[in-house]
């Protein structure tokens, strides 16, 4: 597995996730917001100038990726879920479920040649 195919499904969402949460945990709700709305634009971005990113390829028959669609979800779950007020319980499985919902995204809109 490439060393960029680790870095875009598995290193971007922990390092949003965990930047995420602690925006949220030190500053106002309003500095989350323009953090959120910045991500979200950040997101749309991608998916303009990445409209198909391949991750492996070995020939037009031998190769895999995902959309670039899914960066809007996928940041739009990392943000929803973070916003979310940490309790007990919830405070070892809220990164877990964000890291986790935008995989399921890349994985939603994945391809293979």
């Amino acid at each position: 597995m490439p060393i960029r195919t680790m870095l875009i499904e598995l290193l971007l969402p922990v390092i949003l996730t965990i930047t995420f949460l602690v925006v949220r945990r030190r500053f106002s709700i309003f500095i989350y917001l323009a953090a959120a709305l910045a991500c979200v634009v950040l997101a749309f971005l991608l998916w303009a100038f990445f409209p198909t990113v391949t991750v492996y390829y070995r020939g037009p028959l031998y190769a895999g990726g995902f959309d670039g669609f899914a960066f809007v979800p996928a940041f739009i779950s990392i943000v929803a879920i973070c916003a979310i007020p940490p309790v007990p319980v919830w405070r070892f499985f809220q990164p877990v479920v964000a890291i986790f919902c935008a995989i399921f995204w890349s994985a939603r809109y994945s391809w293979i040649a």
